[in-house]
Parts: structure tokens; C-alpha cells; sequence
């Protein structure tokens, strides 16, 4: 492998996605912030960015402008919708033409401290107990990921294509009763359901302008959150939907036209999907998905051509049930719960493994959030400026989509001979390199790259 492979690929994605910035002097800055994002010393802030640029004998921090970095994000005339867009386009150069695209969508909390943080409100804690909901002061973000990876034989990895702040509505002090009525009608069009909504929208739209791309079927996974009329109803044409809902869900069996009497509009009754999964009488199917580390055995129960009257109405829908799975901790064996999931949108029931695989990869999507708040420090940055607010978690997210890009492509996401060697403690070895590989590799690789140069 040639020397700093990953840096050289790592440039040629920032060059890429550095033509959503429009102004030559905001784009030349480009370089050094997706560096010192990445490289830079924990914790993340704009400091530790300006920090790692000085180190790299870019700027001398006691007579360079340092508030020109905070400008790119206050003042700066780029659009993180641009940024993200071009993000999604190469991320698509992973993906097979013959195969659908398949993205994740979930939100996750950034905790914060200072009370006066634009879009920052108390919400509830996702560590609280079910007996005792705990509330945390944080921004709740969105994000919708894009699964790819290098070759069939690798695991997928989740990346970013669109991590945005999604504040809550406030009321005013001492507001009118007009004010009031604009603030209820104003919180029912602000929840996450809408924001999933219009990031799933904003996905089909630009897969539509890829070449090839309005024949390309989207697949969606997503949480229970999700599962309601709002997200779920009339999707985007040629989109499957799956997401995780209830056990006690109150669905029926459509009815023929032919049979229709008077105002009925809808069959027998079908069993609950807790019901379902406790019946012996439907066939039970067996499901090997996935690869190495993301290999698993399901087995699952289908129940196609359902309507749920409450949510979806006459919209088709299908019901799976995913057994528990059995493991080993602490000595003992223990079960999991059973997964209940509804399937709806352009889908046919050929294709229902190949949609519960993508729900059985929505795990990524979690590992992704892990990595990139305790490993690149989203949500540390100490910025007050509204601009800066919503643009800096959302740029340090597309950093990471683009290392994650760039280990594909110099290393097929493989863990070689290029990065630390693993302690001895380490019984097995990782199949594909972590973040803090990744990043240990850059720093190594910039390092080198500058005692060339110098």
C-alpha cells in the first residue's frame, strides 16, 4: 500500500465536496478544518481545531486571525444541505446499480451545559429507566445514513448524509392569544416525524437527479418513533418503509370491492403482532443475513396484505415478527424480546428478506452516533451563534462520512498491517479498522506528510 493512502484520499473527497462553498477564500480554509476536526485534541472544540492547524505550521496562533475559523460557520455564506448533498453522491459511488439504496434514520440528544445554547431544551433522558423518565438539558438532532461498503465480503458501514438540529418550538413570555394559537398550530408542524419526513423526501428528491437514479428503489429503516401516520403515510414513489412498532396493533384484512356493504370499509379481523409471533399455525421462516461481525441466524413470521384503519387506513402493509435471539452473559442464557415490524410503500413480498436485512442493519446507525460523539466529540464545541449552532455538529458529521469514505476506498475497510498493533489482551481481531484507528492513521499520515515536505 502506497504511503499515506488514507490522506491522499482524504483530500481528494474534501476536494470534491469543497465546491458546495462557493468563495475561494472560505473554500481555502476547507483543508485545515476537516484536519483539525478529525486530528484534532480532545475535547473537540474550534480551539482544539486551531490548535492542530498550528502544530501543522499552517498559522501561529498568537498572530493569525483565530476568529476567521469561527466566522466559517457564523458568517459564511455555505449551505449545509449543499455540503450534504455532494456527501451523498459519493457515498452512492459504493452502491451497486442493481441493488437498492438503502439508508437508516434516527435521532439522538447532544448534551449540553449552558442554558442559553440556541436550540438547546430539557428532553427526556433515552438511559432513564422505563419505571422513571429522568429529562436532560440537550439539542436533539436527526440524521438519515446511507449503508455502503467496499465489497461483498465486508460489512456495511452507516454513513452521515444528513445530521441537522431539529429545535423545539418556544412560546414567548407574556404571549398574545394570537401568539398562542400560532404556537400550537407552529409545534404540530415541528416534531421529529415531519423533520424524518422531509429528510426522507429530500433523499428521494436528490436520488432522483442522479443519473439512473428516479428508477432506483429507496429502502428505509427506522425506529419506532417513526411508526405513525405522519412518516409512514403516502411515502415517495418507488420507497419502502420498515419500522419497528407495537405488539397490539388493532389491523384488518382488506375487503373486495365486490363485497363491500354499505359503509364497511374493511375485512376480518388480524390477529395482534404479539398474536402472530405466539402462533403456531403460521410458517416460520429462517433468515441468514449479513456478514463476519454483522452475520445472524432470524427466524420471522410475515403477514402480507394488512391495513391498519388508525394510522395507514386503505395504504398496504405487512407485519413481520422477528424471534428472540438466545445469548451468553455473566455465564447465564438469556433471550432477547421479539422485534415486531410494519413494512409499507413500493415493496413485493420476494423482497422482504431483503428489507428486514436492512432493518437488521439499523444498528449501524446507533454505532455511528457512538462514534461520533465520544470519538470526534460532537455536541463539545463551545459556539453560541445560531449559524454555528446548526452548522458545526453537521460539519463534523460529514467529516466523519468522509474518513469512513476514505478508509474504503485505500483499504477496502479491512484492518491491516497499516494501523497500531492491537494490544495483547485483544483475543480477536477487529475485521475492519475503529475510528480511533482510523484517526491515529491520519495524525501518523499528516505527520509524515509535513516532515517530507520540510
Amino acid at each position: 500500500m502506497e504511503d499515506a493512502a488514507l490522506l491522499s484520499h482524504l483530500m481528494n473527497l474534501i476536494a470534491t465536496v469543497g465546491t458546495a462553498i462557493r468563495d475561494s477564500r472560505v473554500r481555502s480554509r476547507l483543508n485545515s478544518l476537516v484536519l483539525g476536526t478529525l486530528c484534532g485534541d480532545s475535547p473537540k472544540t474550534i480551539t482544539s481545531i486551531l490548535n492542530f492547524d498550528a502544530e501543522c505550521g499552517n498559522r501561529d496562533n498568537g498572530e493569525d486571525d483565530w476568529s476567521a475559523v469561527y466566522r466559517f460557520f457564523s458568517q459564511s455564506s455555505w449551505e449545509l444541505e449543499e455540503f450534504f448533498s455532494i456527501v451523498f453522491s459519493c457515498g452512492m459511488s459504493f452502491c451497486k446499480e442493481d441493488e437498492p439504496v438503502k439508508v437508516l434514520i434516527d435521532d439522538t440528544l447532544l448534551r449540553k451545559t449552558g442554558k442559553k445554547v440556541p436550540g438547546a431544551a430539557y428532553a427526556r433522558d433515552p438511559l432513564s429507566p422505563p419505571f422513571n423518565t429522568n429529562l436532560v438539558w440537550g439539542q436533539r438532532m436527526i440524521c438519515i445514513s446511507l449503508l455502503i461498503r467496499a465489497s461483498p465480503t465486508v460489512p456495511y458501514r452507516s454513513i452521515p448524509i444528513f445530521f441537522m438540529l431539529k429545535p423545539p418550538v418556544r412560546l414567548p413570555k407574556n404571549a398574545t392569544d394570537e401568539e398562542r394559537k400560532e404556537f400550537k398550530e407552529l409545534k404540530k408542524k415541528s416534531n421529529m416525524s415531519i423533520a424524518g419526513r422531509e429528510m426522507l423526501e429530500w433523499v428521494r428528491k436528490r436520488l432522483d437527479a442522479m443519473p439512473g437514479g428516479n428508477a432506483r428503489r429507496l429502502v428505509v429503516a427506522a425506529d419506532g418513533s417513526f411508526a405513525n401516520r405522519t412518516f409512514l403515510e403516502k411515502p415517495p414513489h418507488d420507497t419502502t418503509i420498515v419500522a419497528r412498532c407495537r405488539d397490539d396493533l388493532n389491523l384488518r384484512k382488506p375487503i373486495a370491492p365486490d363485497k363491500k356493504i354499505g359503509k364497511r370499509k374493511y375485512g376480518d379481523k388480524v390477529p395482534t403482532p404479539r398474536q402472530i409471533n405466539l402462533d403456531a399455525a403460521i410458517p416460520e421462516k429462517e433468515l441468514v443475513a449479513g456478514v463476519k461481525h454483522q452475520r445472524a441466524t432470524v427466524k420471522y413470521k410475515m403477514v402480507d396484505e394488512v391495513r391498519w384503519p388508525t394510522v395507514l387506513k386503505d395504504q398496504p402493509c405487512c407485519v413481520l415478527t422477528v424471534k428472540g435471539q438466545y445469548f451468553h452473559r455473566g455465564g447465564k442464557r438469556q433471550h432477547t424480546r421479539p422485534a415486531y415490524l410494519i413494512v409499507t410503500g413500493s415493496y413485493d413480498t420476494a423482497d422482504i428478506e431483503e428489507i428486514l436485512e436492512v432493518y437488521l442493519l439499523r444498528w449501524e446507525i446507533e454505532v455511528g452516533f457512538r462514534d461520533q460523539k465520544n470519538g470526534l466529540g460532537i455536541g463539545k464545541a463551545q459556539v453560541w451563534n445560531k449559524n454555528s449552532v446548526t452548522k458545526v455538529p453537521g460539519f463534523m458529521s460529514a467529516c466523519y462520512s468522509m474518513l469512513l469514505m476514505a478508509s474504503l476506498k485505500a483499504f477496502g475497510d479491512k484492518r491491516g498491517e497499516q494501523f497500531t498493533r492491537l494490544p495483547r489482551w485483544r483475543s480477536k481481531t477487529p475485521s475492519r479498522p475503529s475510528l480511533r484507528d482510523l484517526v491515529e492513521l491520519l495524525k501518523r499520515e499528516v505527520r509524515c506528510t509535513i516532515h517530507k515536505a520540510a
